[in-house]
């Protein structure tokens, strides 16, 4: 039964190790010394044609699906 203990703690030592570890700052970007960033930051994305509509259930076109997909992906 000990060793169970051991092993237990020994794993969960690990696992708190690895979280420490391995926690990364959050950055919106990094930027070099001496560069600047723009005052207005957007993208822009162009699209063939207007959207019918951002219900992703009834997406139907390529559109629908390209506008959806960057809404979701960021």
């Amino acid at each position: 039964m000990e060793i169970y203990m051991l092993r237990y703690k020994t794993a969960l030592a690990i696992f708190f190790f690895n979280c420490i570890v391995n926690i990364k700052p959050a950055v919106a970007a990094l930027v070099a010394r001496g560069d600047s960033l723009a005052e207005k930051q957007e993208v822009v994305r162009q699209i063939n044609a207007d959207p019918t509509s951002l219900d992703p259930i009834s997406e139907i076109g390529l559109a629908e699906a390209h506008v959806i997909r960057d809404l979701f992906e960021g």
